[in-house]
């Protein structure tokens, strides 16, 4: 005999509490009087709370379905958006349950499981239409929000929850000014700036006591992104260090060596060979590399 299984799902955002409390539960409902007007006992109603846009197999409660779905076994939707919001993932799953599982999916809005599609083809376009109207609607309710979003971001209004770099939302959600992290900001790129590695940058935001909005000091990756585009116009050698040498600079007499042993016609890895056993070596004390011979004489050309 055949399992029986509900999928329900709702979305985990962008819908109203009441909503979020009612939807599954309806759907489960729903599902469960269909099978049993047709003789068939649910064997387990899966229930997920993700947006239709992720693909199914991310899910982890649609991935948990599929563990135990066998040949056989039909899978029932309340609606074909239940399934997903890109109708191409729709599609692909729903052909995947029936020839790669031998299972079926039965939906309710479109009346007839998804392996009759095979032999009808207006149930297949009937299919296919509700999996790209889904679709619609997610893309015409991501612009209507950016369009919403945008128009209270030019109003000043609260559009995201973390205010900007150097702000702040006040009590009526307004975007104001924060003096005390712009002057924050501004050293800390005054400091990039000026050569600063954002190591030492950490070390002196704890020092002038600098933190983020969670108490504490910022992270490297968090100061690269303050710092993002900014320019480093100061010479890395004013420190006093020497600036670093090229292999062939550092070692006298090896530029020449290297010049007459290509000319005898060795190979990149036997002049390799030839220096390290004249006791050539890099800065660190390590053997010569060909590539490095190869590097060279590309710069002597």
């Amino acid at each position: 005999m055949s399992n029986v299984y509900i999928y329900a799902r709702a979305s985990s955002k962008g819908s109203k509490a009441h909503r979020q409390q009612n939807t599954i539960p309806a759907q489960v409902e729903d599902c469960t009087l269909w099978a049993e007007s047709n003789g068939l006992n649910v064997t387990q109603a899966f229930e997920e709370r993700e947006s239709g846009d992720l693909e199914q197999m991310k899910r982890p409660v649609f991935k948990s379905m599929m563990k135990v779905v066998n040949e056989g076994d039909i899978i029932v939707i309340k609606w074909r958006d239940r399934l997903g919001r890109n109708a191409m993932d729709s599609m692909r799953i729903s052909d995947d349950i029936v020839r790669g599982y031998g299972a079926d999916v039965y939906s309710l809005d479109v009346g007839c499981y998804f392996s009759e599609t095979y032999e009808d083809d207006g149930k297949y376009f009937s299919t296919l239409f509700k999996d790209r109207q889904a679709q619609h609607y997610l893309s015409a309710l991501r612009e209507k929000t950016t369009r919403a979003l945008r128009a209270k971001k030019e109003r000043g209004e609260k559009w995201t929850k973390v205010a900007p770099l150097g702000s702040q939302w006040s009590h009526d959600n307004m975007l104001i000014t924060d003096d005390k992290e712009i002057t924050m900001i501004e050293d800390i790129r005054g400091m990039r700036s000026s050569g600063m590695s954002f190591k030492d940058i950490a070390m002196q935001c704890e020092l002038r006591n600098y933190l983020n909005r969670a108490g504490n000091v910022p992270s490297q990756s968090a100061l690269s992104k303050i710092c993002k585009n900014i320019i480093i116009k100061v010479d890395r050698n004013l420190d006093g260090r020497k600036p670093k040498m090229r292999l062939e600079d550092s070692n006298a007499g090896m530029k020449e060596y290297i010049v007459s042993f290509k000319e005898q016609g060795l190979s990149m890895r036997k002049i390799a060979n030839e220096l390290n056993e004249m006791g050539y070596r890099t800065s660190k004390g390590g053997e010569i590399k060909h590539t490095q011979i190869a590097r060279i004489l590309k710069n002597l050309d």
